[in-house]
């Protein structure tokens, strides 16, 4: 009886251990600090209304105004991107 519930569990356990293997190495990606003027225009990138097209694209066009900026900008999103997945929930997503 012990032994077939340890079976069990056991088989149930490693049915999850992949995903979760592979959930904690994507917490383990480190997010790069944004400068304030980054951090300021990502901001007001996420303030913006996305009903408004023009007032998000002037937005976003502010953001990657220079080539500094840029580049901060891109990078940080591509780390966001490899931490969180493709939907950016913070949960166990794809």
């Amino acid at each position: 009886m012990a032994g077939e519930i340890k079976g069990r569990f056991e088989s149930i356990a490693g049915k999850g251990h992949a995903s979760e293997m592979q959930y904690r190495k994507r917490l383990l990606i480190a997010l790069p600090g944004l400068s304030p003027p980054a951090a300021a225009v990502l901001t007001k990138v996420g303030r913006t209304s996305t009903t408004v097209t023009k007032a998000l694209d002037t937005a976003v066009a502010e953001a990657v105004a220079t080539p500094e900026l840029r580049a901060e900008v891109i990078a940080f999103a591509e780390a966001v991107g490899r931490r969180f997945g493709a939907t950016g929930a913070i949960g166990q997503s794809p």
